[in-house]
């Protein structure tokens, strides 16, 4: 079956023949022109007949085949490789979440337990000062009572009483 001949860019003649020196389709006039020296131009039609009677269409076919074996196979090969880089950014991703769970964990378990401390020590020191502010209280009294004792004793001239003061 035949298709509709391109046309020559230069003369506008269908391109009916092709010169094997060149690997060129041409038109009459560039054979005439361009190729009147070169050793092989045929009519495309004996040119296509010669091609179908040796092995270049076959080895053709043979190598395309191949060809296409290998690049369906480095295709596989990307599409597996493209599966685990998805499957290494998932885990990576998952790590990292976990990864921030557990210094989120361990960052409260700190505040609590220095919060705990603060308020231990607080407790304590609050403890300590009440029983410094009592025991200061205490002597503020006694020492009003003695200085009270003192004044009687000196003012009712009570000598034992001045010396048990």
């Amino acid at each position: 079956m035949e298709t509709s001949a391109p046309r020559c860019y230069q003369h506008g003649d269908k391109m009916v023949r092709y010169c094997e020196d060149h690997q060129l389709l041409c038109c009459n006039e560039c054979v005439i022109e361009d190729h009147k020296k070169c050793g092989k131009v045929l009519k495309v039609a004996e040119y296509c007949r010669k091609v179908k009677a040796g092995s270049q269409l076959k080895d053709m076919q043979a190598t395309l085949k191949k060809g296409t074996e290998s690049l369906n196979s480095l295709v596989k090969d990307f599409n597996k490789q493209l599966q685990i880089m998805i499957q290494s950014q998932e885990i990576g991703l998952q790590t990292i979440s976990d990864l921030c769970q557990k210094v989120d964990k361990r960052l409260d378990q700190l505040q609590k337990d220095i919060t705990d401390e603060l308020i231990t020590l607080f407790k304590n020191e609050k403890r300590d000062m009440e029983a410094s502010s009592r025991a200061c209280e205490r002597l503020i009294n006694g020492m009003k009572n003695t200085r009270k004792w003192s004044i009687k004793a000196i003012e009712e001239n009570d000598n034992i009483e001045t010396i048990v003061l």
